[in-house]
C-alpha cells in the first residue's frame, strides 16, 4: 500500500531520486543489508540449544559462551530439539556424516554396583555390553561413527590425547560421578578435553558427564545418590579431587533437578559455592 502511494506521487509529481530513496528507507521498504557476521550466524545456529536451556534449566544458561557444549540430565538422542542442535553443529563445521567421529565415554556407568549379586567379572562384561548397545543407539540416532572410549583403560595422557584428537565430538554418559571423576583425572581426560573443546570439539555431557564439565563436582554430594566409596582411597575433601573441567567459565551443575525434592537443598548448598550453580531438570 505504501509503495502504491509512492508510485502515485511519483506519477503526479516526480521527485529527485535521492528524496525517494530516503523516504523508502524511512518507511523500511528499501534498505541495504550488510552480510551477516560469523558471530551473528553462531548466535542463530544455537537457538535450538538456548531454547532447550530455557525449558530445562532452573537458572537459564542461554548466555553460555561456549557454543559447542550441551549439558543435560538425560534424553539427548531421543529429543528432536537436542538432535537438531547437534546436526546444526555438523552443518556449521561442514563435515560429512560418514567422516564424523564421536567418542562415547561410558566410564561413569562402569562403576561397580555394591548391591549386585553377579560375580565382578560377569558384572563388568554386562556393563560393557550395555555400553556397546548405547553406542549403537547414539550412532543410529545421529548418523555418525561412534567409538567407545573407557577412561579406565587409559593411564597415559599422551596416548589418550592422541586418540581423542581424531574425534570431532565427545559424549560423556551418566552413572557414578565419583567413578567418572577419578578416571577422568587419572587418565588425563580432565586436562585434555578443555583444550579440545576450546579448539572446537563438541562436548555433550549427560548427568555425571554434565557435572564434571562444571567448576566443581561437589554438587554430586548434595543428593547423596552417588557413592564416593566406589573409588577406595580417594580423599574427596581435597579441592583437587573435586575440581571439575570448568568448561563453562566458572559455573557448576546439578542435573536431575526436581523442585519439589531438591529446591531447599539447592538453595542451601549453592550458597556455599564461590561461583554460579545451574540446576538442570
Amino acid at each position: 500500500r505504501e509503495l502504491c502511494m509512492i508510485l502515485n506521487i511519483m506519477w503526479a509529481q516526480p521527485l529527485p531520486l535521492l528524496y525517494i530513496m530516503l523516504f523508502l528507507h524511512a518507511a523500511n521498504i528499501f534498505s541495504f543489508h550488510a552480510p551477516k557476521s560469523k558471530s551473528i550466524l553462531r548466535i542463530q545456529r544455537y537457538s535450538a540449544y538456548e531454547q532447550y536451556q530455557r525449558e530445562n534449566a532452573v537458572q537459564c544458561v542461554a548466555e553460555e559462551k561456549q557454543d559447542n557444549i550441551m549439558l543435560l540430565s538425560s534424553g539427548f538422542i531421543r529429543d528432536p530439539v537436542k538432535r537438531k542442535w547437534f546436526k546444526e553443529q555438523m552443518t556449521y563445521l561442514n563435515i560429512d556424516n560418514s567422516l564424523w567421529k564421536l567418542a562415547y565415554i561410558p566410564t561413569a556407568s562402569m562403576a561397580p554396583d555394591p548391591e549386585s549379586t553377579r560375580p565382578p567379572g560377569q558384572a563388568k562384561r554386562k556393563r560393557r555390553y550395555e555400553a556397546r548397545v548405547k553406542s549403537k543407539e547414539i550412532s543410529e540416532a545421529l548418523g555418525v561413527n561412534v567409538e567407545i572410549i573407557d577412561l579406565e583403560d587409559y593411564s597415559d595422557p599422551d596416548v589418550l590425547e592422541q586418540k581423542l584428537s581424531a574425534f570431532q565430538s565427545v559424549y560423556v554418559g551418566g552413572g557414578n560421578t565419583f567413578y567418572l571423576q577419578h578416571f577422568s583425572q587419572q587418565s588425563g581426560f580432565s586436562a585434555i578435553i578443555p583444550r579440545l573443546v576450546k579448539n572446537g570439539m563438541i562436548y555433550i555431557g549427560v548427568s555425571a558427564g554434565a557435572i564434571i564439565a562444571g567448576k566443581t563436582i561437589a554438587t554430586a554430594f548434595w543428593k547423596g545418590l552417588d557413592s564416593p566409596d566406589v573409588v577406595p582411597g580417594v580423599d574427596w575433601s581435597q579441592l583437587s579431587a573435586v575440581q571439575g573441567m570448568d568448561l563453562t567459565d566458572n559455573k557448576s551443575f546439578l542435573p536431575h533437578y526436581d523442585e519439589s525434592k531438591w529446591k531447599q537443598v539447592f538453595e542451601v548448598e549453592s550458597k556455599k559455592l564461590d561461583h554460579t550453580c545451574i540446576a538442570i531438570k
